[in-house]
């Protein structure tokens, strides 16, 4: 079994260095960081949207998932840290 080489940069990522080639203001930065998260932050919206409605979940079902307590506690957390020690 091989190991997989990751190339060191994505598709998006050498898009987007080709594309700001010039350096650019400290203004011009700030409206580029906005636009990128404008987007980031439109892509989860639509991937939360999907997944909600692929799983049928209603906004009761949101609510109690909000009461739900699906934390492992630290008493667990190093009891499992001890034995994996062992």
């Amino acid at each position: 079994m091989g190991v997989a080489i990751q190339p060191p940069f994505t598709e998006a990522q050498i898009e987007l260095l080709s594309l700001f080639k010039v350096k650019l203001n400290q203004s011009d930065m700030q409206e580029l960081r906005q636009l990128l998260l404008e987007f980031k932050f439109r892509k989860l919206q639509e991937n939360i949207e999907q997944i909600t409605e692929e799983k049928g979940y209603t906004e009761q079902d949101f609510d109690k998932m909000k009461q739900e307590h699906n934390r492992t506690s630290y008493k667990s957390y190093r009891k499992h840290l001890q034995n994996k020690s062992l």
